[in-house]
């Protein structure tokens, strides 16, 4: 008689094709997680995070060695730039590597449970909403205060006019602010003997700067270049950028004056530029100095720019400066019937 061995577990074997999983439903939850993770011909969004988070540092290092550089070439640029100033590119890289590193910082931190999503929607969605709100705030900082420079509130003028002023005594009434190179002389009362000897002191040390340029050619060799040609009534603007953005010195002026454009043209006066956010700076002693501006100016790094010109309008977007300027008429032969410190000179034709 045959023994049956109840040790004999073949009997009890389950069919080949069916299998062997103790947690039930477990092994099936699995293999639909497996199959909806990125293996499944997508690619996982952590490592593209790190991979942000690295191309962000480096534009915000690029960004930031290209701005220290563009303010070595341009000292005045911290004077009329703003924070979202896309004319100054490394601005520009420093806003994207922040949105670029927040964007992978983010996908690094949520790509694993975002691997795991079922659907694409819900594996996108949220990295979509993160762009979109980056973009968001981007394009309110642009239009806030953040995006344009501090300006005194100043009504921009159409052109860059240069018509010559009307004439008028310099002692009547309170200083008048002009927005073109025409408008009226401002003046104030007369001053006391100790004023008066230090405004004249301050006008020879002009006069003196000056007369050390007496050509075009002159002022070239001593380091100052064309900012804007000839016009009449205020003649040609040679400028001395290196000069920009320091305090008032009646002795270095920004500016020198020239009766024309060609190199033997002969100094005529001098003209100082100075930054304030809070009204005319302070220059010569006494009230008789009148400050004028240009809102839809600017000094970038290619150079000086006035209204209407097309590169001002690439590179500063005509935007209003803090800029303030000063004309005055120091040198012999080429004095103002206006006054010293008129906008214009009825002198140069």
């Amino acid at each position: 008689m045959a023994v049956l061995h109840t040790d004999d577990r073949s009997v009890h074997a389950a069919p080949d094709d069916v299998a062997a999983e103790p947690e039930g439903t477990g092994g099936e939850r699995r293999r639909r997680e497996r199959g909806s993770g990125p293996g499944n011909g997508r690619r996982a969004l952590r490592p593209v995070g790190l991979a942000l988070l690295v191309a962000g540092g480096g534009a915000q290092v690029t960004g930031a060695s290209l701005d220290a550089w563009l303010h070595l070439r341009d000292p005045s640029l911290a004077h009329h730039e703003a924070v979202f100033s896309f004319a100054n590119p490394g601005h520009g890289l420093l806003v994207a590597g922040l949105g670029t590193m927040v964007l992978g910082g983010f996908l690094w931190a949520a790509g694993p449970r975002l691997d795991r999503a079922r659907s694409r929607p819900r594996r996108l969605g949220p990295p979509a909403a993160v762009v979109a709100a980056l973009l968001v705030l981007g394009l309110l900082a642009a239009r806030s205060d953040l995006g344009r420079s501090q300006v005194v509130d100043v009504t921009a003028s159409d052109a860059h006019a240069h018509s010559p002023p009307p004439a008028s005594s310099a002692a009547t009434g309170a200083v008048v602010d002009v927005h073109s190179h025409g408008g009226l002389l401002g003046g104030g009362a007369p001053v006391d003997a100790a004023t008066q000897a230090l405004l004249t002191a301050q006008l020879a040390q002009a006069r003196a700067t000056a007369l050390r340029y007496p050509t075009l050619a002159d002022a070239v060799a001593g380091g100052y270049t064309e900012a804007a040609g000839y016009f009449r009534g205020i003649g040609a603007h040679y400028m001395r950028y290196s000069l920009i953005g320091r305090e008032f010195d009646p002795a270095n002026p920004q500016m020198l004056l020239y009766g024309g454009d060609d190199p033997g043209s002969h100094v005529v006066g001098v003209m100082y530029y100075m930054y304030s956010s809070s009204g005319p700076p302070e220059g010569f002693a006494g009230p008789y100095d009148v400050w004028h501006q240009h809102p839809e100016t600017c000094v970038g790094p290619t150079g000086a720019h006035f209204s209407g010109d097309p590169e001002g309008a690439a590179e500063c977007g005509h935007k209003g400066r803090n800029a303030w300027l000063l004309h005055a008429w120091v040198v012999p032969g080429w004095d103002s019937v206006e006054g010293v410190f008129s906008a214009a000179n009825s002198r140069l034709p």
